[in-house]
């Protein structure tokens, strides 16, 4: 969890509404420090590409829940969550970030 917990519960409670049938998951990440995100722009077209984008009727993908910022020429730093129901999807969708961004730009 990080500081910024009021955005996370309005993305938990309002947009993913974890409470509800069938029942999500959220967790926050920052994105990985072996992961080389250049820009919002990358990191946004990869989610879409790989199908991670949310989607309201499943109420399962990723949000940025953190401005994307700039931390040097090739490299990126924010915070994303993942609504996910099952902990496999949870885990998959990880991994499709981990392999896609892991030491790439």
């Amino acid at each position: 969890m990080s500081g910024s917990l009021h955005i996370y519960q309005v993305i938990a409670h309002r947009i993913v509404d974890t409470a509800a049938a069938p029942r999500r998951s959220v967790v926050e990440y920052h994105t990985a420090p072996t992961w080389a995100v250049s820009d919002a722009d990358t990191f946004l077209k990869a989610v879409d590409e790989l199908g991670y984008g949310y989607d309201p009727v499943t109420r399962t993908g990723v949000i940025v829940s953190m401005p994307i910022i700039p931390v040097g020429a090739e490299s990126a730093h924010f915070l994303f969550c993942v609504a996910y129901g099952e902990e496999a999807e949870h885990q998959a969708i990880w991994d499709g970030l981990d392999s896609r961004f892991r030491g790439h730009t």
